[in-house]
């Protein structure tokens, strides 16, 4: 039997389950060929098999990495907007460090759109903390 697409805000946590359990595999599965993550203020990078080389460089360098949506909204057809924040990642922060850039007023953001049940890009936002995904930090 094939699997039935999901709807995008299903899809969209079943993409961050994956990365908070390190699951590159799963991450592959929920992927677009044409994923594009759109990270401020760096290139994007697109393909699906470049995508999943980056996040298991970030996995790699950054076990402990986990994301924790606090919002999850369906704006518009196919997107989903996240409001969270994470922890043990590239910007070397203790975990709370990282949570206090939540209540600080710099919550990371991203908005991602999906098709067919699949993620095919997301965006952060202005004024987040993020890093690349393509050097592992």
């Amino acid at each position: 039997m094939a699997r039935r697409q999901l709807p995008p805000v299903a899809a969209v946590i079943s993409f961050i389950d994956c990365i908070n359990r390190g699951d590159i595999d799963g991450l592959g599965l929920l992927m677009t060929d044409d994923h594009e993550p759109a990270v401020f203020d760096e290139e994007p990078l697109r393909g699906k098999e470049p995508n999943i080389e980056a996040w298991n460089g970030y996995a790699t360098a950054f076990p402990d990495y986990v994301i924790y949506p606090r919002v999850v909204a369906e704006p518009g057809q196919g997107q989903v907007a996240v409001l969270g924040h994470t922890t043990g990642s590239h910007l070397g922060l203790s975990d709370q460090e990282e949570r206090s850039c939540q209540s600080s007023g710099s919550p990371k953001r991203r908005t991602g759109a999906c098709a067919a049940g699949a993620c095919c890009c997301y965006a952060s936002k202005p004024g987040s903390p993020t890093g690349s995904l393509r050097n592992g930090g």
